[in-house]
């Protein structure tokens, strides 16, 4: 059976934080967001398949992007189900660097 957690850090490369790659965030990160759908952190997720973006279904335990769920709570986005809820009750100080959720879609060329 599969667990899920929040990751422990924001990794340094992560698209949630202000100093990211441009264009890293992908476009479907806008259904992800809009749905709070629950996605792994890209480095846990490549430790375990090889690949950034695919084998979720390989991980025993999914350790959820804290980016994300870090750029929900600076948003003051009220969590849609109670996993992100629960996930969003973890963060008691954001990182610093962590952009809100709009500002991270239009750094990353994803709202016009």
């Amino acid at each position: 059976m599969k667990t899920i957690s929040l990751c422990n850090k924001v990794c340094i490369e992560c698209g949630f934080l202000k100093d990211s790659k441009k264009g890293v965030l992908t476009p479907d990160v806008i259904h992800i967001v809009n749905r709070q759908i629950l996605f792994p952190c890209h480095l846990e997720l490549k430790k375990v398949s090889g690949s950034e973006n695919t084998g979720v279904e390989q991980m025993e335990d999914v350790k959820i992007c804290r980016g994300l769920v870090e750029s929900l709570v600076v948003s003051n986005i009220k969590p849609k189900h109670h996993e992100m809820q629960k996930l969003m009750n973890q963060i008691d100080e954001p990182n610093e660097n962590i952009m809100e959720i709009n500002d991270a879609l239009r750094y990353h060329g994803r709202i016009i």
